[in-house]
């Protein structure tokens, strides 16, 4: 792609301002014309006149002769002082063979610099001691366990399930005495719930006392309360009409 050159004065230039708004129009065209064929040097056919810009043409291109802007030519139309601002055709040449000479110089140094890059890694790698390579651990299967089984893996570390037997204290007869309470039958319903509820404690003494606090105090000289049996109602109908209870009675 090729580039127009117009003096930043150009708008306020006699020849510009006299040959009118439509005459400029086709003289930048002309300049186009010439910068995109790169071969003609200012050189505008007469064949090419008609085809620049639609409804402009030969009228134009005498009114840019007439104040100078453009040479007449046999066969056609060369713009006045065109390599004052405008490229040579050697020119032009010169540059994109040196654009082309830069881009080759430019990848070659690139290719060159990343190839150097790649060298210096290798070498560095070689170079390098061979480290032993860690051998990954075997995960724990617990450790994908929910926040729950971990709780309780944590707790099984501490809490115990009841012991067949732990002291007695003093602390827990005397709670039993104030209590009237019998201290082996309290031992044995506090096993018998721990076993029953899988229980699990840090301090079964502390357990059982805290089991005899919530007890129920028993009435001072009396004994366990043992509930009264219940009595079927058949039974009672039948003494009641003078039927023997026993088994061989009522056979």
């Amino acid at each position: 792609m090729s580039w127009v050159r117009i003096d930043d004065a150009a708008p306020e230039h006699p020849k510009l301002l006299a040959a009118g708004a439509a005459a400029v129009c086709f003289w930048l065209c002309c300049l186009a014309y010439c910068n995109r064929q790169q071969r003609r040097d200012g050189f505008i056919p007469e064949t090419k006149v008609k085809l620049l810009y639609p409804g402009l043409g030969k009228k134009q291109a005498l009114r840019l002769v007439e104040v100078g802007l453009l040479e007449e030519r046999p066969d056609g139309y060369a713009i006045h002082d065109y390599h004052d601002y405008q490229p040579s055709e050697s020119l032009s040449d010169a540059r994109s063979m040196a654009g082309k000479q830069g881009g080759i110089k430019s990848g070659e140094a690139r290719r060159s610099k990343k190839e150097a890059s790649a060298s210096k890694q290798t070498d560095e790698a070689n170079e390098a001691p061979s480290l032993p390579v860690p051998i990954p651990s075997h995960p724990d299967p617990e450790s994908s366990h929910s926040a729950g089984a971990r709780k309780d893996r944590f707790m099984q570390t501490f809490e115990t399930l009841i012991p067949e037997s732990f002291p007695i204290s003093d602390q827990h007869r005397d709670i039993c005495r104030k209590k009237n309470l019998d201290v082996q039958n309290e031992l044995a319903k506090h096993r018998i719930y721990a076993k029953q509820h899988s229980r699990r404690c840090l301090d079964w003494p502390a357990d059982f006392e805290l089991w005899l606090r919530n007890a129920h105090a028993q009435k001072p000289g009396k004994g366990p309360v043992t509930p009264e049996p219940i009595e079927s109602p058949y039974l009672a109908e039948a003494r009641a009409a003078g039927i023997g209870t026993r088994r061989g009675d009522l056979l």
